[in-house]
């Protein structure tokens, strides 16, 4: 388990928001809800990468248990739309190429790549707009 490092990329004027991943490690890109973009994996072989909805704590660890299996199937889907560091893709290391997802996050936005060879880097780049709108 990696410690997650906290990035900060600042709002420009124009756009979205954008980090390129060059090593193996958790990284938390935003904090609150907001829109994942894309998702451009570089280089096949150069780590598996998973995207989740949340922010870990310094551990690691994503603060919601995992949801029970005695809840409905209507219940489970609600529930897990919101969890707290709920898997949103996971890219095993033989994909390559550019995804456009266009998925919306509600807790955080954390990036966890684990494996693949530190001599294939950059490894992707996320691109992402947060929650800039009136919360109802």
């Amino acid at each position: 388990m990696f410690k997650p490092e906290r990035i900060i990329v600042p709002q420009p004027p124009m756009g979205c928001k954008c980090f390129l991943i060059e090593k193996p490690g958790m990284f938390v890109l935003e904090e609150g809800p907001g829109t994942l973009i894309t998702d451009a994996c570089t280089h096949a072989g150069a780590g598996a990468l998973t995207i989740i909805d949340g922010v870990p704590n310094e551990q690691g660890f994503f603060p919601d248990e995992p949801i029970r299996e005695h809840y409905d199937e209507v219940m489970f889907h609600e529930l897990m739309g919101k969890r707290h560091g709920r898997e949103m893709v996971r890219f095993p290391v033989v994909v390559m190429g550019s995804w456009m997802l266009n998925a919306g996050f509600h807790n955080g936005l954390t990036i966890s790549v684990a494996g693949g060879h530190s001599d294939l880097s950059p490894i992707a780049t996320i691109v992402w707009m947060p929650f800039r709108g009136v919360r109802a």
